[in-house]
């Protein structure tokens, strides 16, 4: 299996969903609602399987950590519910990015990509 394939079946598998849904553009917190646990795990196996270096990697900055999931959750689906301007409080965080992440072997704390 190429790294494009690999790394979208590990994000579908962490998300629970099936591999055919995701694509380069999916988000992992705003679409798959990844975060805490999950993409620690994740990322964690993303590591391993890719040897990627993830030296500056702040997962805070991408999804709310597990305490926080469910509040953030609920805050969100308050604020859509209400109309009102809801900012985007995590960094975009897409599965392009961690294909690339994964051919480089590093993640950049400045990604451009």
């Amino acid at each position: 299996m190429a790294i494009h394939e690999d790394v979208t079946a590990m994000v579908a598998e962490a998300a629970g969903v099936d591999a055919s849904t995701i694509g380069l553009e999916i988000e992992l917190w705003y679409d798959l609602r990844l975060g805490g646990d999950d993409m620690l795990n994740l990322f964690l196996h993303f590591q391993k399987t890719f040897g990627v270096n993830l030296d500056g990697l702040d997962l805070s900055t991408y999804s709310p950590n597990e305490d926080d999931v469910l509040l953030t959750q609920c805050t969100e689906w308050v604020r859509k519910r209400l109309h009102l301007n809801s900012k985007q409080r995590y960094k975009s965080l897409r599965v392009s990015d961690l294909i690339v992440a994964a051919e480089s072997r590093s993640w950049s704390k400045d990604r451009s990509y």
